[in-house]
């Protein structure tokens, strides 16, 4: 794709660690997480799961909890940004994900 001119996007990364993920390459789905937040694609619950879960299989469970801490402060973030003013007051998204003990 990226040959043909087109910029990776969100879901074509999910694809790629999905991949990676079932085959077990860990480092190489941790290498596209990277290269997708250095380009400006922010991941989404679906990519975080995946990265966790090649990460969890292949023994690195140090990785795998760090991963998801990060998971957790990106989606808790994008859930304040959606819940939209006044962000004094958590909504429903942000208390279901205990977010509040994230900031």
């Amino acid at each position: 794709m990226r040959q043909a001119g087109i910029p990776p996007n969100t879901i074509t990364y999910s694809a790629a660690i999905s991949a990676c993920d079932k085959a077990g390459e860990w480092t190489r789905a941790l290498q596209l997480l990277r290269r997708m937040q250095t380009e400006g694609v922010p991941p989404d619950l679906i990519i975080f799961n995946a990265a966790i879960g090649a990460c969890a299989r292949a023994g690195e469970w140090q990785r795998a909890v760090s991963l998801l801490n990060d998971g957790m402060v990106s989606i808790c973030a994008f859930a304040r940004i959606a819940a939209g003013p006044p962000l004094a007051t958590p909504g429903k998204a942000t208390r279901s994900l205990n977010c509040d003990r994230l900031s």
